[in-house]
């Protein structure tokens, strides 16, 4: 009966036109109200959207460089590695005594050449004064000849007699080169020494 009972044109037709504008009116107002909200929302998760796929390729080009630079530090040190194994080579090939002395003229490091010329062993020297190496009559000129390194920063000769094991006196030229510091100023020598 409901699909075939018709409503009487007066009766319903001004409540239904109050409900349709009432429909209507809550439909516009609530699609007033919200429209600005969504597009605001919309707006902001776009937003935000944007800047996470910004955060995820700074990541990335950040985790790239790290790879660079990790891939870098391990050439570098592969390259000192090799750096100084070249320059241990060079020490011993060398047939000259090389050594490094601190600012106070002790031995830090003597080659082992010192063993072959002198008869000496390098471990028995480190710590020692180079100038127990040096006959008496020679220590002013090897002094002499330090100074003038940490004056003029630059290398200088001298001709001096050193002392072999049993105490005789052999000829030899030192070359040395004071070792600087931007803070310290002098912190040592190194020394090239030729025998004969």
């Amino acid at each position: 009966w409901l699909l075939t009972t018709e409503a009487q044109a007066g009766k319903l037709a001004p409540g239904a036109r109050r409900s349709w504008q009432s429909i209507w009116l809550t439909g516009l107002t609530v699609t007033g109200l919200f429209a600005p909200a969504c597009y605001l929302l919309g707006r902001r998760i776009s937003r935000l959207q944007s800047d996470n796929r910004q955060c995820r390729q700074e990541v990335e080009e950040e985790r790239q460089q790290l790879g660079n630079i990790r891939v870098e530090k391990n050439i570098i040190r592969q390259s000192l590695d090799e750096s100084e194994q070249r320059a241990r080579d060079l020490v011993e090939l060398s047939p000259d005594i090389t050594a490094e002395l601190d600012e106070s003229g002790r031995i830090g490091f003597i080659s082992g050449q010192v063993a072959d010329q002198l008869g000496r062993a390098p471990a028995d020297l480190d710590g020692q004064p180079l100038s127990n190496l040096i006959a008496e009559s020679h220590r002013q000129a090897f002094a002499a000849a330090l100074e003038a390194s940490r004056q003029e920063h630059n290398i200088q000769s001298a001709d001096i007699r050193l002392l072999d094991r049993e105490g005789d006196e052999l000829d030899a030229r030192v070359r040395i080169l004071s070792l600087r510091d931007a803070v310290y100023g002098c912190t040592g020598y190194r020394l090239g020494i030729r025998i004969g």
